[in-house]
């Protein structure tokens, strides 16, 4: 350093030049006076070494130590380090929250509000935590509204009462790191869709917008404006039958999120004020509205109440039990029963040859005919010790084309459990067309089921080829048939079921394009078809696909009904033993 320096910081003190100028003249500088001695106490016996020759007073013996002693400070503040975030402006990785604000700041924030909007009320319970203005004050000084969580938008009562409920316990400091002690834990609400609705939405929005509004960062009008869109929004309620829901809590909270990072990106990067922001995303842009847009609802899928059984279910739980229950279970069958275990083959020995059973045939999909390499007969047993060639029923490849009428093998069957039948069907001539419908020939008995016998809860379908029809069955009136028939219209499967409540369905595994002809017998009362009807009047639930359709019912007891197999329908209950006859179309048979 200069000689100017010592000079200037000995004048500083007062002391005289031409004493001044005997040091500096003596060779000594600002950087030797300064390390001239260690301590202070010693500076008085250097005074002599360093102005020879002056005979100096109290005065000025106390003025030279008074420019050591300040010399010695300013090197000591020059040398400490600059801070590692001296600089505000600078971001850390480390988050914490906003530094407290003072309370006489805070009072004169309540007064400015209060001045403000005279309407408005200030208590603990719509006053905004200290916190949350603290948060708000440091945005609004570094101009960067940024999204603040719901989970700090609380009041002062709230936030008072998270601290009362909040435990103290002693922390565990080995598993604790250094910032978990040092940095503020700030109590927080929970936010879910199971602890919070449209009122807690509307506390934690308002409390936000009186925060804003007090450190002066937007009007509260333009900020009610918003939160009351947002509300509205979240608050929209949809018919049952539309499928459609509101947001949950969790989703409103990222809508508002996003909502708010847009808001801040046009403030920072495009110079605007956040009252123009926030009336561009409440009344000019619709991001708000897709954001809080209807959800589609989950569609119930209703279960029975018990499906551990193995086995059929019946009625409106047919076909969901999938379970490996012991014994038996409802709707399924007892250990050891008929048809429990069933082996089928693949071939059988027909003549000196073996041939193969056609898989096709067996589902009634096979559309090759005469030129089917496969032998067309059906797989199961007959009985469970007779013979294995002659325990199946060979039919030929070639199926006769004429129509063959076994309407009385469906008429005996239905007498021996329901009764006799009255107008006996009409015999239909071989290879004549008949002048009254008739039913097509029976060909496979469904597995499990024997020829003469269908209990309650049971179906059993036949299939065959030829016309199918019915008319004058069980009493029935001829001109009731009418309506519904037309003489040459054919079907080539039969259903026979007794006491079955069906689901709503559609046939779908039937000929797209046929119909159906279903009738009811036996003794009952009630029991309709609900079938689906655009101008119906009678609303019904459809499981499948969530919705409720319109429909009428139809009364099928001794009165056929034909409709289309692509419409829903289903079974209305009853009040006695129900049979029905149901004749419809399988695609790929002949």
């Amino acid at each position: 350093m200069a000689d100017s320096e010592l000079e200037s910081a000995l004048a500083k003190e007062g002391l005289a030049a031409e004493v001044i100028k005997v040091a500096t003249e003596g060779g000594w500088t600002a950087s030797a006076f300064k390390h001239v001695v260690e301590t202070q106490a010693e500076v008085e016996g250097a005074i002599p070494e360093i102005f020879p020759g002056q005979i100096l007073s109290r005065l000025q013996i106390a003025q030279i130590k008074a420019a050591w002693a300040g010399m010695q400070t300013s090197s000591s503040s020059s040398a400490l380090p600059a801070p590692v975030n001296a600089d505000p402006t600078l971001e850390t990785w480390v988050e914490s929250f906003a530094p407290k604000i003072a309370s006489t700041k805070l009072s004169d924030m309540k007064r400015q509000f209060l001045a403000n909007y005279p309407s408005e009320v200030l208590n603990p319970s719509t006053l905004p935590s200290l916190r949350l203005i603290s948060l708000a004050a440091h945005q609004e000084a570094r101009s960067e509204y940024k999204w603040i969580a719901w989970k700090h938008r609380m009041t002062e009562e709230k936030a008072s009462e998270l601290l009362i409920a909040r435990p103290h316990k002693q922390p565990k400091l080995e598993m604790l790191g250094l910032s978990s002690l040092l940095l503020d834990d700030p109590p927080t609400i929970e936010v879910t869709d199971a602890n919070m609705g449209i009122s807690g939405i509307q506390r934690i929005l308002a409390v936000h917008d009186v925060a804003l509004a007090m450190v002066g960062s937007a009007h509260l009008a333009r900020l009610k404006a918003y939160s009351c869109k947002f509300v509205q929004l979240v608050s929209q309620r949809f018919d049952p039958t539309s499928g459609l829901r509101a947001p949950t809590i969790l989703e409103a909270q990222q809508a508002d999120c996003r909502i708010w990072q847009s808001i801040h990106s046009l403030v920072s990067e495009k110079a605007w004020s956040l009252n123009d922001a926030l009336h561009e995303f409440t009344e000019i842009r619709g991001e708000l509205s897709t954001l809080l847009q209807a959800r589609p609802k989950a569609l119930f899928i209703p279960r029975g109440p018990d499906l551990k059984g193995k086995g059929k279910q019946v009625g409106q739980w047919k076909g969901l039990g999938k379970g490996q229950g012991r014994g038996k279970e409802k709707g399924g069958k007892p250990k050891g029963a008929p048809g429990r275990h069933i082996t089928f083959v693949k071939e059988i020995q027909v003549g000196s040859e073996k041939k193969g059973l056609c898989v096709q045939w067996q589902i009634g999909r096979c559309t090759r005919g005469g030129s089917c390499p496969f032998v067309h007969a059906c797989a199961y047993p007959k009985q469970a010790g007779a013979n294995r060639v002659a325990g199946y029923d060979i039919q030929p490849a070639a199926r006769p084309a004429e129509p063959v009428n076994v309407l009385p093998k469906s008429v005996s069957l239905l007498e021996t459990n329901a009764g006799p039948v009255s107008s006996p069907a009409v015999q239909c001539p071989q290879g004549n067309i008949p002048s009254q419908p008739v039913l097509g020939d029976v060909t496979c008995n469904m597995p499990g089921r024997s020829s003469n016998e269908v209990t309650p809860g049971q179906e059993r379908y036949f299939s065959g080829s030829g016309g199918i029809g019915i008319l004058e069955l069980w009493g029935a009136p001829r001109e009731s048939f009418g309506p519904f028939i037309s003489y040459g219209e054919t079907w080539n499967a039969l259903c026979v079921s007794r006491n079955i409540l069906t689901s709503p369905h559609k046939d779908t595994a039937n000929l797209p394009g046929s119909s159906n002809l279903t009738v009811g017998i036996g003794s009952y009362s009630d029991g309709g078809l609900w079938v689906e009807d655009q101008a119906g009047t009678v609303q019904q639930f459809i499981p499948k696909l969530g919705v409720t359709l319109p429909g009428k019912i139809v009364t099928t007891h001794h009165a056929p009904f034909k409709f289309p197999v692509h419409l829903w329908h289903c079974t209305q209950p009853w009040l006695g033993d129900r049979w029905v006859l149901t004749a419809f179309t399988l695609p790929g048979s002949s």
